[in-house]
């Protein structure tokens, strides 16, 4: 019997470190490379433009928060990604980039993703990481993210210095800002890019009118549906 428990423990830890090496066979990364563009041109911090409305902008802070990523399956399943908050900054090259740890399906049909920080996390108080207060993307005042925030200067502005600040977010339920998207993708496909053009949240905005939203309430739920509208992949 004993010699039998020799044989049967080392048997055991071999099959343990397979199991372990199959299910990190069963993995796959899935990089989503973000673009910022501004009407096809990419997108500069301090650069000129100017909106279909005639308006010359340039931004200084283009950032925004992508959320609870899901892949929706061939067979109406769906695998969601755990730890998934990303911090985006149009003006960073480390944050352009996003690799997810997805499990191995070659039949994926959709990826699934929310513009904004949902009302659970907000309620949670600020946490680590991509969500750290520290970032300067949570509202202490209204304990609450703010989704995105769009900043630059246009001499279309009658402001101090001619600056422009839209802070989209909020969570009350009459004027909710987080955006759904979804995108189809390939069999096979592995990596995305996701194009931003901001050149269409600016297109929608009179800035001699509108150009600061700095609390949440509709205004800002308006602007957030405008801006969902800036995302599409290639």
């Amino acid at each position: 019997m004993k010699g039998n428990l020799k044989v049967i423990g080392p048997l055991w830890l071999f099959m343990f470190f397979n199991m372990l090496l199959f299910s990190q066979q069963l993995n796959e990364d899935f990089k989503i490379k973000i673009s910022p563009v501004f009407n096809g041109e990419k997108l500069q911090k301090d650069d000129w433009y100017v909106s279909k409305k005639g308006d010359s902008i340039q931004f200084n802070k283009v950032r925004f928060y992508l959320t609870d990523f899901k892949f929706d399956l061939a067979k109406n399943s769906q695998q969601k990604i755990i730890n998934n908050a990303v911090l985006v900054d149009a003006f960073d090259k480390k944050k352009l980039l996003k690799t997810l740890r997805r499990p191995l399906n070659k039949k994926d049909s959709i990826i699934q993703f929310s513009l904004g920080v949902s009302g659970v996390l907000s309620e949670s108080g600020a946490l680590s990481g991509d969500l750290d207060s520290a970032n300067g993307m949570y509202w202490a005042w209204q304990s609450g993210y703010i989704n995105m925030k769009i900043e630059g200067v246009s001499p279309s502005c009658p402001t101090r210095k001619n600056k422009f600040i839209f802070h989209i977010g909020g969570f009350q339920k009459a004027y909710p800002t987080l955006r759904v998207l979804s995108f189809p993708i390939k069999e096979y496909q592995n990596e995305i890019t996701l194009v931003v053009d901001v050149a269409t949240f600016l297109n929608e905005i009179d800035l001699k009118e509108n150009h600061s939203v700095m609390i949440p309430g509709k205004k800002s739920s308006k602007l957030a549906d405008i801006a969902v509208n800036m995302f599409y992949i290639k």
